[in-house]
């Protein structure tokens, strides 16, 4: 193995190991945003209006998760 391959696995490695972070932040990211939603609504902070925006906050994180894994599926 030449230095050149030994560089490019290199790379390759921190590009997976980067993309399994990067899946890793927004799945938390994801289950937080649930979680406060659901604490939220327990305790009738949101009403209707409300409501609707932390939806739709919810669906634009599920959104990058799903692009970012679609990245990942095209990448490979």
């Amino acid at each position: 193995m030449d230095a050149v391959e030994g560089f490019q696995r290199v790379v390759d490695r921190l590009h997976e190991w980067f993309c399994e972070l990067d899946r890793h932040l927004v799945e938390t990211v994801l289950r937080d945003e649930t979680l406060e939603y659901q604490s939220r609504l327990r305790m009738g902070i949101y009403g209707p209006a409300a409501e609707h925006g932390a939806f739709a906050r919810l669906q634009e994180l599920r959104d990058h998760a799903d692009a970012a894994l679609l990245l990942d599926v095209e990448a490979a």
